[in-house]
């Protein structure tokens, strides 16, 4: 197990005596002895440092002795907004309080002798050479900004967190006299901000000894980075006459920053949306920052989910970035720690100590041009220290053994469901298609819903990378099912996806037909049909989730701006004995599945930007059905059964992913109401997933789970009975029927065994362990001292999830030993 980069990232208020070189050298010997058992298995080693919030790089004279401003607040440093029902000011958005009393003075050489310390006992500590980054943040929230907000306000463009209060990356700047250290005749009138910035940082990351600068929230992708309107548009209306000015504007921020900068790395927050939606809204061509050698690494998950529990959203915006990679980079995987800022830390507080946020984004992996699965090869951690510079043992010792574990079992082949991302499809939109930017809009937004309720996605997969791995390896994508917006007509990827289906490959389509070329369309056994939208009732062909109170809404909305348009199609054939519809409203089918290798789902946002909010309203779930469900009815249709009983239908949805390793499915799921009930079957290839370590009751062909808030279990067993209660434990103690346990395994050559109990005339199907095929042992009914029979006949084949082995006509338990 190894990793490329560590990053540690902290403030400055642990050196609340900066002067005091022997304090000093103790608060970075405590950071690397807390995170040394990680950081041993990383080839580098990172500190991030935010020191203030950029403004110590913009305002930097060369004058290693002026002090400057840094990030000692609680809250937000430079407030511009008044907080509702906030008169007293008490809330940290309207009025900022220090970490400390009467909090050291800061100078740049201060500051680098602090670097150097970090350097110097990072090496003694951990072996390695030591890295570090300074910060530039485009916002007001960490430290006082006199030079963002008063000397040059031309800059501040954006309305992120109040008017004028973000840094546009392609903002202008005007005259300024004062001698800076990159611009020492000051600036002139209509000078880039990326030279500007760029020549600051050169000079600023130079003399203080820094390494590489991170750019933060959002800062170089667009405008607004946080919100879904944009230049191109404004909540109601798509409009995509600046795209090209926009473009070349963000790109021309790249451009001269590294004309000023040229060597240093940089690392970037990303900003919290998708591609498609940074395309549709920014212009943002991250295709073209990727290509243009800009020696920048990969955006990382991002960590509002921790604060607002939009997963869907973390995790599709994560997809979205590393369906394609800057050249010769991987991609890295943030946690929320601590927040050194606000007062909260993520891991003691919002998470509680579950692990959700680490098992979901990990379970990520993206599939390359050669068919070979890549996850995440870097941790990133905000931050290791808390709001008032306190570094508390419990984190690191909690949170390194799950990282560890994870790593150990992290994904190694395609997850059930494989996303195409049309990332360069989109990016083309841009400039070749600018009217059709709404379906990039529609296509994020629509899966960070299906996420959000319970459909598992966690590889995937660009459309260059698909149609060039189908080419040179095809098998790479049999035992996934590939989930794609039906592709523009007589285009590669179109070719590469029918072939995939006519090698027999399983796919779920979805979105607008309207580009969809006759052969598609004639697989999908689909035509025109007038166009219809708004509210509508929708008929299910089975239900998938319950509620204990009330009843499920049976109304959605549709609204075209949203959605890529009207529902405008029907079944070319009705009488066709292979199609199944699963949901329709009237005459037009909302989702359908043909003989169990093809759907459709034609797809509804339901959300609403009216209002203009920053990101969109969903609609009441106790009110209305999202439209994205309907995929979880296709993949039920395809043999991936994933449904919820919740108490009632204002409960979100839980969220669920399934990776892949050594030939195992590893489940995850987090349920912000743990009263969820999990349901969950495979009937086309094995029946139930049994949970190592869980019980399932077996009702109706289905495995009832009840799981806590946030887990993640391995499954190598399948059962397919009538009923009853089946268990599986990693034991070898026959008392244990329902419950599970971990015991040795107590023979020689045994690696591991696990026993399955509650069974009634069952066929098991078993996932082996690769190269322990062979020595795989099914033990009916088994006593101690487990050497006895009687041993199933077994069956070795294989199916979607891989290869198996099967025994049949199982009551009792099975003790299975490899």
């Amino acid at each position: 197990m190894s990793l490329n980069v560590v990053t540690l990232e902290m403030s400055l208020k642990p050196f609340d005596r900066p002067t005091d070189v022997v304090k000093v050298e103790q608060t970075c010997l405590k950071a690397f002895t807390q995170w040394n058992p990680l950081c041993k298995y990383a080839d580098h080693v990172q500190v991030l440092l935010w020191s203030a919030d950029g403004s110590e790089i913009l305002a930097y004279k060369g004058d290693m002795d002026e002090v400057f401003e840094w990030a000692y607040w609680l809250g937000f440093a430079n407030p511009h907004f008044d907080v509702p029902n906030d008169p007293q000011k008490v809330a940290l958005h309207s009025k900022p309080r220090l970490y400390m009393e009467n909090p050291p003075k800061m100078t740049y050489r201060i500051f680098a002798n602090i670097i150097n310390a970090i350097k110097r006992v990072g090496k003694d500590v951990t072996g390695k050479t030591i890295q570090v980054g300074g910060t530039f943040d485009p916002g007001g929230e960490f430290a006082r900004s006199t030079f963002k907000y008063k000397e040059h306000p031309e800059i501040c463009i954006a309305n992120t967190m109040g008017v004028n209060s973000f840094v546009g990356c392609y903002a202008t700047m005007n005259a300024d006299n004062t001698a800076y250290a990159g611009f020492p005749n000051g600036i002139e009138q209509g000078t880039s901000f990326g030279t500007f910035l760029g020549k600051q940082s050169q000079a600023f990351l130079t003399d203080l000894n820094l390494d590489y600068l991170w750019f933060s929230n959002g800062f170089g992708f667009g405008l607004e980075t946080w919100g879904t309107c944009g230049p191109l548009f404004d909540g109601q209306h798509f409009d995509a006459t600046r795209a090209p000015e926009v473009r070349e504007k963000i790109m021309g921020f790249w451009n001269d920053f590294r004309m000023a900068c040229p060597d240093f790395p940089i690392e970037t927050r990303g900003t919290n949306l998708g591609t498609g939606t940074d395309l549709a809204t920014d212009a943002v061509p991250l295709r073209d920052i990727y290509a243009s050698n800009l020696n920048m690494y990969t955006p990382p998950n991002s960590p509002w989910a921790a604060l607002d529990g939009d997963f869907g959203l973390e995790l599709m915006g994560y997809m979205s970035r590393i369906a394609e990679l800057p050249t010769g980079k991987g991609f890295p995987f943030r946690f929320y720690v601590h927040d050194p800022w606000w007062l909260n830390s993520p891991w003691l507080d919002r998470y509680g100590r579950d692990a959700h946020d680490i098992y979901l984004p990990m379970a990520m992996s993206r599939m390359t041009e050669t068919g070979e699965v890549q996850t995440h090869d870097a941790f990133q951690f905000l931050t290791i220290d808390d709001s008032y510079g306190r570094m508390p043992e419990s984190c690191p010792n909690e949170i390194i053994p799950i990282l560890l574990r994870c790593m150990e079992t992290k994904p190694d082949t395609a997850g059930l469901v494989t996303w195409v991302y049309p990332f360069d499809t989109f990016h083309d939109y841009v400039t070749q298609a600018p009217e059709r930017l709404s379906v990039a809009y529609f296509n994020d937004w629509f899966i960070r819903s299906a996420i959000n309720n319970g459909m598992p996605i966690n590889t995937v997969a660009s459309d260059r990378a698909l149609i060039a791995s189908m080419k040179s390896n095809p098998q790479a994508y049999d035992h996934t099912m590939l989930l794609s917006l039906v592709p523009d007509a007589d285009t590669s990827l179109e070719a590469a996806l029918l072939e995939h289906v006519k090698r027999g490959g399983k796919v779920i389509f979805y979105g607008p037909i309207d580009h969809a070329s006759d052969v598609m369309l004639e697989v999908l056994n689909l035509g025109s049909a007038s166009p219809i939208e708004g509210e509508m009732d929708v008929t299910l062909a089975m239900e998938l989730d319950y509620v204990l109170n009330g009843e499920l809404p049976g109304k959605l909305v549709h609204r075209s701006l949203y959605s890529a348009g009207p529902i405008a199609h029907c079944l070319k054939n009705k009488a066709d004995s292979q199609t199944q519809v699963l949901a329709s409203t009237g005459d037009y089918p909302l989702a359908f599945a043909i003989n169990q290798r093809v759907a459709y789902v034609r797809g509804t946002n339901s959300s609403d930007m009216a209002e203009k909010p920053k990101l969109p309203k969903i609609d009441d779930p106790a009110q209305w059905m999202h439209g994205d469900v309907l995929l979880r009815h296709a993949l039920a249709a395809l043999g991936l059964h994933v449904g919820f009983t919740r108490r009632n239908s204002s409960h979100r949805n839980p969220v669920m992913t399934v990776s892949r390793h050594d030939n195992a499915l590893w489940f995850a799921g987090y349920a912000k109401n743990s009263t969820a009930l999990w349901e969950l079957a495979m009937p086309n290839d094995g029946g139930v997933p049994i949970l190592v370590q869980c019980d399932a009751a077996i009702e109706n062909d289905k495995a009832i789970y009840q799981m806590p808030r946030a887990w993640r279990k391995e499954c190598r067993v399948l059962v397919k009975q009538k009923g009853g209660t089946a268990g599986c434990s990693e034991s070898c103690d026959p008392h244990y029927t329902v419950s599970c346990t971990e015991q040795h395994s107590g023979h020689v050559p045994v690696k591991r065994r696990l026993l399955v109990t509650g069974l009634e005339d069952a066929i098991v199907t078993f996932l082996p362990e690769p190269g322990y095929e062979k020595n795989t042992t099914f033990q009916i009914n088994a006593s101690w001292p487990f050497v006895n029979g009687p041993f199933a006949k077994l069956e070795h084949g294989s199916n979607f999830l891989g290869k198996t082995i099967i025994a049949k006509n199982l009551t009792g338990s099975v003790l299975i030993s490899w």
